[in-house]
């Protein structure tokens, strides 16, 4: 649904610009968001992936109708009547397009002379535009039949603005007198005098445009498959040239525009015309580098997952200040208060910051914690992990052992002074083994402790990776109770960009006393303990039907052996 959503205001945008701003293509608007390519395979492949083609195809149509009404409402209003601005706004959307489209130019690592194929589309579509004109108007009233055939070629030939970039509806329909009559025809769509006729119009357009649509998108997609570099370089072309075409048309081809100046393009005007370029460029440019969900790039997928935590801060500036002031206070006055006290002033702000988040940490098996020294080993997702068994733990004070790259944000950096974390380094081995002794002590000591032996998070979502052995040694120095923990779904919380609600679980599994492991090396150790936390994601899984094979198969065998 979400992904709809998306796609649907996209399909709104590209409907709205390649209606109202002459200049600019709906192809040449899909470029500049991301969707050129599946638009194209979408169209090209609904009789042979109909499903798939069909969810794409349907939230981006109705959105380009949307847009194309409000588009055709406007364009005598808004765009007419300050066309400076408007264009201003939509020439920043284009340009803050284009760092993406070398990005994904670098990425295709084709030869720097294809280059000359984007300077020969640039330099066509300058001559088109030039070249173009605008033919004597056309009205739809008291059509003959053959008119409704040139209605539909006229919707083949334009068809070829969805999916050729440079290729701009708006230019192709004011050269054919065709522009001013399809806009009054959707204008006037709900007039009750003329609906017949206006929906016969139209859907005679609409079909023969599907049509055309369809057709060329075959064509190019062939191609596309034999040259995509090439594509991609041409693709970059229409967009460079796209802010000299829209200049062009909307304001020096413009005699409306030219021959009030002074009305249109005052002081006032201007200032606002820069700004929502500005914010045109800005939009745009974060838009791609950050929220493209098809954009799996390891930095743009973590700065992407963490709009929650911007969220969690832009909901509660106030709150967030003077949570961090607490927490530097009592970081720089430790030596002033006792570890309970440091670590409850933390675990309360942990409370507010997960309130703050909209993440409620579901609490299970706290019965299974006994009296006496606890090592709680989880399993980890993400960065959300600390918190929701901070959260869980609210009242049995503990500390930690974390990777030093791990914790460099805001709120994370306080932590080691404020409650004596360990921190260790990769490849640091001397002080990563004084870290693990210095936590055997505490453990010695009565001080709880947390660790994650699993070898990092990255895509394990809730499964899980090799567990190391390292961090166990403590265990054995303190021969204190092991206490498994089992995290579900706590990776969404930092893994999805959604503002959304959400339940991640924490369970308590029945604790490992120093009997039952003493006797065993921390190999042996560290399968024990992942075996009992795979045991209980499986069991978790089972009741929400998200059973992987792997995962149906270890069940099989678990249920084999209990018969046995």
């Amino acid at each position: 649904m979400k992904r709809a959503i998306g796609i649907f205001l996209k399909g709104i945008l590209i409907g709205f610009i390649s209606i109202a701003i002459p200049g600019l293509s709906a192809s040449t608007i899909a470029i500049a968001l991301g969707l050129y390519f599946l638009l194209i395979d979408s169209i090209s492949s609904i009789f042979s992936n109909f499903k798939k083609s069909i969810a794409f195809l349907i939230p981006i149509m109705l959105g380009f109708g949307v847009g194309s009404i409000l588009g055709a409402t406007l364009v005598s209003k808004l765009y007419d009547k300050y066309p400076l601005p408007v264009t201003a706004l939509i020439i920043g959307f284009v340009i803050g397009s284009i760092p993406e489209m070398f990005r994904e130019i670098r990425e295709t690592k084709a030869k720097k002379r294809n280059f000359i194929i984007t300077l020969i589309v640039m330099a066509g579509v300058i001559v088109f535009s030039t070249l173009a004109f605008n033919g004597n108007p056309i009205d739809f009233e008291d059509m003959e039949l053959y008119e409704y055939f040139i209605l539909a070629g006229v919707g083949l030939v334009t068809s070829t603005t969805l999916v050729i970039p440079g290729v701009d509806f708006a230019m192709i329909l004011l050269s054919f007198g065709y522009y001013y009559a399809i806009i009054g025809t959707i204008n006037d769509l709900t007039s009750a005098t003329a609906v017949v006729h206006n929906l016969t119009v139209l859907g005679i357009y609409l079909v023969s445009y599907g049509v055309g649509a369809f057709f060329v998108s075959l064509l190019i997609k062939k191609a596309i498959g034999k040259h995509e570099a090439q594509f991609r370089f041409a693709n970059l072309g229409f967009i460079l040239v796209a802010p000299i075409v829209v200049t062009q048309r909307s304001i020096l081809n413009n005699p409306e525009f030219m021959n009030n100046q002074s009305q249109y393009a005052s002081n006032t005007i201007v200032l606002v015309s820069v700004i929502l370029f500005v914010v045109g460029y800005l939009l745009m440019y974060l838009f791609n580098r950050y929220n493209s969900e098809y954009d799996l790039r390891d930095e743009i997928v973590k700065k992407r997952n963490h709009w929650r935590f911007y969220f969690t801060i832009a909901r509660s500036p106030i709150k967030a200040i003077k949570i961090l002031r607490r927490l530097n206070y009592y970081k720089k006055h430790r030596d002033e208060y006792t570890f309970e006290e440091r670590y409850k002033v933390f675990a309360d702000s942990v409370l507010t910051i997960n309130k703050s988040a909209r993440a409620y940490p579901k609490v299970f098996g706290f019965e299974n914690i006994p009296e006496g020294t606890k090592f709680f080993i989880s399993n980890h997702q993400g960065k959300f992990d600390g918190l929701a068994i901070c959260e869980a733990l609210h009242d049995i004070p503990y500390s930690f052992i974390a990777d030093s790259s791990m914790i460099n944000y805001p709120f994370y950096n306080v932590t080691p002074e404020l409650i004596d974390v360990k921190l260790v380094t990769q490849g640091a081995y001397k002080e990563n083994y004084d870290a693990v002794i210095r936590m055997g002590n505490d453990l010695a000591n009565g001080m709880n402790h947390l660790a994650f032996p699993e070898g990092g998070y990255k895509d394990n979502n809730n499964n899980l990776r090799e567990f190391h052995s390292g961090c166990l040694k403590p265990a054995y120095m303190a021969k204190c109770t092991i206490i498994p923990i089992c995290l579900y779904d706590s990776w969404k919380v930092f893994g999805k960009s959604s503002f959304r609600k959400i339940y991640p679980e924490v369970h308590f599994l029945k604790p490992i006393y120093y009997d039952e492991y003493k006797d065993l090396d921390r190999k042996d150790l560290a399968e024990l303990i992942k075996s009992r936390i795979n045991e209980k994601l499986i069991e978790i899984k089972k009741e929400k039907n998200e059973l992987g094979e792997e995962e149906n198969e270890v069940l099989i065998n678990q249920q084999e052996n209990q018969q046995q």
